[in-house]
């Protein structure tokens, strides 16, 4: 299940164990199913390819939120 996390950069400082007060976006995307009859290897890219191409599309819908 591919999931996109949005605003943690400004929580969690690099280097720091302090979390600072802030919102962030958890977007939680439809299952990704492998296809059986393919390879592991060629399923387990498919399905690495299906989730950035997610994320990249959770990435544009909260950009277009602040418009």
């Amino acid at each position: 299940v591919p999931c996109y996390i949005k605003g943690t950069f400004n929580i969690l400082k690099k280097d720091k164990l302090i979390v600072h007060p802030g919102k962030i976006t958890l977007v939680i995307g439809e299952p990704i199913k492998p296809n059986v009859d393919e390879h592991i290897k060629i399923s387990s890219k498919a399905m690495q390819q299906k989730a950035n191409e997610m994320v990249q599309t959770f990435e544009q819908e909260l950009s277009l939120d602040k418009l």
